[in-house]
This record gives structure tokens, C-alpha cells and sequence, in this order.
């Protein structure tokens, strides 16, 4: 089942648009590390919301995000409510479970990442087929381990759209340096058979295509 925990935060300090991906995932790191846990769990969030014309969230001010999973977070989060010496604060969160219903549409909240053979970041001008097929068979591995099975399935997706005019920057940094992925976003509609509505239902827990842990591929549905 897929679970859903929204988080209510007020920011420390002022956070650009581009550097939001960055200070979740940090501030989820810290969750696990004060819960003495390795972050082993798969998860996918969305940015800050309400979002900032300015693209600047404001220090003082209350947003939200929503971290899904197919493994309830809360009693990880329950470590970090209230603490300082993060730039989010976390003041409350309420988890609930989105329960499995056909799904005709996934599309993208924050970018899906798929890299090429060449590790480019796939752009609209590249193979199609080979965009189809990677997003298929990510998120076939993800639905292999989790269940512990090996099934092979023809592709979920029925149709698909780049709804993006030019890739979308999702910034990231380490120890040593600041580097970027670059993502777009996807109008995806999904076949009606059983197994393409499961991968499909995945997919909001999970995230679709790369990077989930880091911010990308977190969908909504219709």
C-alpha cells in the first residue's frame, strides 16, 4: 500500500526554488540519522508548497511537502518534529494511505530523470522508444524487488506527452561540489490491464523514472 505523510515546516532561513530539492532531501537524511536508521526506504516527495512567485520560500513561513513511500515513515519523522539546527523546522505531520483505484493518467509534479547510455539526460529530440522503455523497465525493477518476484510485462504506458518546453534543472550537491540533473515532465496514460494499473500505482509511492530519493519523478494522478 502506498502511504502518504504530509509535513507541515516552517523554514530557518530563506530557501530558493532551486535549492529546495536539496534541503528536503538533507532534512530526510537527518530524520533517519536521528532515528538511528540507514535510509534504506524508497521514498519520493514534492517541493514546498504553497509555492512563491518570487521563487524564494520565506524564512518564518509555514509550507508543506508530501513524502510517499509503500512503507509508513512516521515513526521516523517523529525524531526530528520540533528540532533546531536544520534550515526546515518540522512542526507536525499526518500520514494516510492512498488506496489503489484505476488510474488513467499519471503526470509529473516535480521532473522525471531518465539518463541515456551516454549519460545524457534524455531531452524530447531523443529516441522516444528508448524513453518508453526505460520508464518501463524502472519502475518494473522497483515493483521486482519489493515483492521479491521477477516478472517481465509489456509496457504500462499507452501514451505519453512532454508537457516541458526545455529540460528542468533539479539541483543537488555533496561535500565537494554543486551539480545538477536535468528532468522534464510527462502527461503518461496508462494501459487498462491489472499488471500496467499496478505499476502505475507504484509509481506514487515510489516515483517514476531516477533519482526519487532526490526529489524527482513524484506524480499525481487522475
Amino acid at each position: 500500500m502506498v502511504k502518504a505523510l504530509k509535513c507541515w515546516f516552517v523554514l530557518n532561513e530563506s530557501i530558493h526554488y532551486e535549492l529546495a530539492y536539496e534541503s528536503i532531501k538533507y532534512f530526510i537524511v537527518n530524520a533517519f540519522r536521528y532515528a538511528g536508521e540507514e535510509q534504506k526506504k524508497r521514498l519520493c516527495y514534492n517541493l514546498f508548497y504553497p509555492q512563491e512567485e518570487n521563487k524564494i520560500y520565506k524564512r518564518g513561513k509555514t509550507y508543506n511537502i508530501t513524502i510517499r513511500s509503500v512503507e509508513s515513515l512516521k515513526n521516523i519523522f517523529e525524531h526530528v518534529k520540533g528540532k533546531n539546527g536544520l534550515n526546515i523546522k518540522l512542526t507536525g505531520y499526518e500520514e494516510t494511505e492512498i488506496k489503489q483505484t484505476h488510474i488513467n493518467m499519471l503526470y509529473n509534479i516535480t521532473p522525471t530523470v531518465v539518463t541515456m547510455q551516454n549519460q545524457r539526460f534524455w531531452t524530447k529530440e531523443d529516441d522516444r522508444d528508448f524513453l518508453l522503455d526505460a520508464l518501463h523497465l524502472n519502475l518494473e525493477r522497483k515493483y521486482n524487488e519489493i515483492n521479491n518476484t521477477n516478472v517481465r510485462g509489456e509496457n504500462f504506458i499507452k501514451g505519453l506527452t512532454v508537457t516541458n518546453r526545455k529540460l528542468i534543472k533539479i539541483i543537488q550537491a555533496n561535500m565537494s561540489a554543486t551539480f545538477a540533473y536535468y528532468g522534464n515532465k510527462f502527461e503518461i496514460y496508462v494501459n487498462n490491464d491489472q499488471y500496467s494499473q499496478d505499476l502505475a500505482y507504484l509509481a506514487l509511492g515510489l516515483g517514476l523514472g531516477e533519482k526519487n530519493a532526490q526529489g524527482c519523478g513524484f506524480m499525481g494522478y487522475r
